[in-house]
């Protein structure tokens, strides 16, 4: 057995516990900023430096969308049948991986179902992969 089969869940219980414990918005906001400032993990939205698209010689704090487990928000917005279906399987990967974490397989399919819903509120929210590339599009107040 390798190392991290070994160590099943010890490296992101403490999350997992904290998770478990959420009650309510503010205190997701809370868990969300935690997240962003002592692990690896992203949450919905990665913090980080980079050059200003307006002024090159000044390196600025920087916001950027995140949050969701498909690599474009196109996956969750399109009708057509390749992304019906790639949304179904991604549907069944998230219900897999609740099982392995320890729920039941109907607990694991309707928390699977929320994962999906919460994803595809931010997808809706999200820019697309033009306005991300206009630097002025997303840094415009």
């Amino acid at each position: 057995m390798r190392g991290i089969e070994r160590r099943g869940l010890a490296p992101i219980q403490p999350w997992l516990d904290k998770i478990g414990k959420l009650q309510d918005k503010k205190a997701l906001s809370a868990l969300l900023a935690d997240i962003e400032r002592n692990s690896a993990a992203g949450g919905f939205f990665v913090v980080g430096s980079g050059q200003d698209a307006r002024d090159s010689t000044k390196v600025i704090a920087q916001l950027f969308q995140g949050g969701l487990g498909l690599p474009d928000r196109e996956f969750y917005l399109e009708t057509d049948p390749k992304s019906v279906e790639v949304r179904t399987k991604y549907g069944a990967h998230v219900q897999r991986i609740l099982e392995l974490l320890g729920h039941t397989p109907e607990r694991a399919k309707a928390e699977s179902g929320a994962v999906l819903q919460i994803e595809t509120a931010l997808a809706q929210a999200a820019l697309d992969r033009v306005s991300l590339r206009d630097p002025t599009s997303a840094t415009t107040p």
